[in-house]
């Protein structure tokens, strides 16, 4: 099996951090629901903020990819909240633990 890592870089329009930090967080909760999510993070260091999911699979992560509520990034870049957005996403196999 292999799991799925997604990873989006965001970089805040001047002074719209604090604005964007719950629509964030909120973004992040509701990706933590998600069937085949293994783990999701948000991260932020000033103007630039980090979401990072793992996923169980590929398949979970093109679902998680779908979803409604991702669609809000849309909306944030046209408001200027965000002025820049880099996604990136890769597979990776999964470790196999020692028995």
């Amino acid at each position: 099996m292999h799991h799925a890592i997604s990873i989006a870089h965001i970089h805040c329009g001047f002074g719209a951090s604090e604005k964007l930090a719950p629509l964030l967080t909120e973004l992040a909760s509701r990706s933590r629901d998600e069937c085949g999510c293994l783990s999701y993070a948000l991260l932020r260091d000033g103007e630039c903020w980090t979401l990072r999911g793992e996923w169980l699979d590929e398949p979970a992560l093109l679902a998680h990819l779908r979803q409604p509520h991702l669609q809000v990034f849309g909306q944030l870049l046209a408001s200027g909240l965000i002025r820049h957005l880099a996604v990136s996403t890769e597979v990776e196999p999964a470790l196999k633990l020692a028995s």
